[in-house]
């Protein structure tokens, strides 16, 4: 049997980051782990080289998810570098053997999930959304799927799935909502983040946003990239999707609010099966809260 995977800087098996974190940055710098405790086990170093400045190096956790950020990284975030107040991470060494970047990072900078109310949070989420409306217009790769098919399909992972989870009640009601993804129809299939969120933004203290965590990039409708602010930050924050939606460039029609209240619908279910996996029991409450206030059996 293989020993667990760890973030550790000093465990032997992370001998080959460690020297592609020197090669990159020299001998003397320091490195610290960052990486979160829960959920996907990617490897994220902060590295602090002695004449100042931060890096980090990131390992995702599969190939699939290393292929999929240095992607957007490659061809994505070039094309982006023009968005005004937006900084997006340079790519200082990738290995493709050991799937992993080292990236550049803004200096001083805060999370947008840890900014208390006022002007400064609401002026992150306004860049935000003036940057996401600019990766929504990059050209796709090949032909879009049909948008009722692509969500057809998300039903049958996300609550199908899952619906021992929430009850039978509640999947059967939501999947009568769901109608084999017929209310998604005419839903645009765009160049997605699809893990948009405050909790991967970080600004500096001039206002300058970066946007990272790039793993999930692909082809998705444009929803995904909205759906987890609709879960668990908007609703008690309405302001900020207000401040979003104004950099983003238009208003929402009444089809595609219902087509985000059943994209959050899915995404809860997800949520709840994701968490009682895990013993996670505030992310589980969260994701039947949520479908309680969307209108969901009690």
């Amino acid at each position: 049997m293989s020993a667990p995977r760890t973030s550790s800087p000093d465990a032997p098996a992370n001998e080959p980051l460690r020297a592609l974190a020197h090669e990159a940055l020299g001998s003397d710098v320091r490195i610290d782990d960052v990486s979160r405790g829960v959920g996907r086990l990617s490897i994220v170093w902060r590295l602090t080289p002695r004449q100042g400045g931060a890096c980090f190096l990131k390992q995702p956790e599969s190939r699939k998810l290393f292929e999929r950020e240095d992607r957007a990284y490659r061809d994505w975030a070039p094309q982006l570098r023009g968005v005004p107040g937006v900084h997006l991470p340079e790519v200082l060494a990738r290995s493709g053997r050991l799937g992993a970047l080292v990236l550049t990072s803004l200096a001083e900078t805060t999370l947008v999930q840890d900014l208390p109310p006022g002007r400064a949070c609401e002026g992150a989420h306004r860049t935000a959304g003036r940057f996401l409306r600019a990766l929504h217009g990059l050209a796709l790769d090949g032909q879009a799927p049909d948008p009722v098919d692509h969500m057809r399909a998300m039903i049958d992972t996300y609550v199908i799935e899952h619906a021992e989870a929430v009850g039978s009640a509640t999947a059967d009601w939501l999947l009568g909502l769901l109608d084999e993804g017929r209310p998604f129809v005419g839903a645009r299939f765009v160049c997605a983040h699809r893990d948009y969120s405050p909790r991967n933004w970080v600004v500096a203290p001039d206002g300058t946003l970066s946007v990272f965590d790039w793993e999930r990039a692909q082809g998705d409708v444009w929803l995904a990239d909205v759906t987890r602010m609709e879960f668990d930050v908007w609703p008690a924050r309405p302001g900020l999707r207000d401040a979003f939606f104004a950099g983003y460039g238009r208003p929402l029609g009444r089809a595609e609010r219902a087509q985000i209240r059943l994209a959050v619908l899915i995404h809860a279910v997800s949520s709840v099966a994701w968490a009682a996996e895990r013993g996670d029991t505030a992310f589980e409450a969260l994701g039947r809260r949520t479908i309680r206030r969307l209108g969901g059996p009690a």
